[in-house]
């Protein structure tokens, strides 16, 4: 059973009201956008705020406020949608991610596949290394990209002997889920409606530990949301 068939199953019993539901394809050739603007793997976050919700509100009977709109993802893009709704909160009025990736640093589980990318030369050869060097090449394209520093045009946060580098590291520390949530804290406007959750035991132990570190750190701040 897919999504159609849920929400038509939802709007059968009364469960949801009415809603359109908008899924955009936000993979690139690098195998991920992280919906970050990028000057090597493109401008996702625009492409989302900016491009895709103006072609649905001009083609679609949509009621066109940020009252009426909300954002969600799973994984990747769990961590886009609370990234786009922190960021965005006068275009988006909810936000729920879905074991979001991406919540804190986390050098243990980086260095070894940024290590392993850098000594690959094209990008077949850094598909065939695993999902770790792939899903950093992807992370460094979002997150660092560097169009003069061949063969993949960008920075990385560790050195081929796994050392980091210090400005790469505040690049990507910038992205991440804590550090976006310390500027929403400190901003106006507020989401309606912020929250996340994670399975006890996700394959993926750096998802689970992100996600309560979130909860720790959007409790301190004072951040209404909730947590599963």
């Amino acid at each position: 059973v897919g999504l159609p068939e849920i929400m038509d199953r939802l709007l059968q019993q009364h469960a949801i009201q009415p809603m359109i539901v908008v899924m955009p394809n936000s993979f690139n050739r690098f195998g991920g956008s992280f919906y970050a603007n990028s000057a090597l793997s493109g401008g996702w976050e625009d492409f989302i705020v900016r491009d895709l919700i103006s072609y649905i509100d001009a083609h679609y009977r949509t009621q066109p406020q940020a009252g009426s709109r909300g954002i969600a993802g799973h994984s990747m893009g769990g961590y886009g949608a609370l990234r786009i709704g922190m960021d965005h909160p006068e275009v988006f009025s909810a936000a729920y991610g879905m074991s979001p990736c991406c919540s804190y640093w986390d050098e243990q589980q980086d260095r070894p596949g940024v290590v392993k990318a850098q000594r690959a030369k094209t990008l077949n050869e850094i598909f065939q290394a695993g999902m770790g060097p792939q899903v950093d090449l992807a992370l460094a394209a979002a997150f660092s990209p560097d169009l003069a520093n061949p063969p993949f045009g960008v920075d990385w946060p560790f050195d081929a002997k796994g050392q980091p580098v210090p400005a790469v590291v505040v690049r990507w520390k910038s992205n991440l889920l804590d550090e976006i949530t310390a500027h929403y804290a400190a901003g106006q406007p507020r989401l309606h409606a912020l929250g996340f959750d994670v399975g006890r035991f996700d394959e993926n132990s750096d998802i689970v530990t992100g996600a309560r570190k979130l909860d720790h750190e959007m409790t301190r701040l004072g951040i209404p949301h909730t947590y599963s």
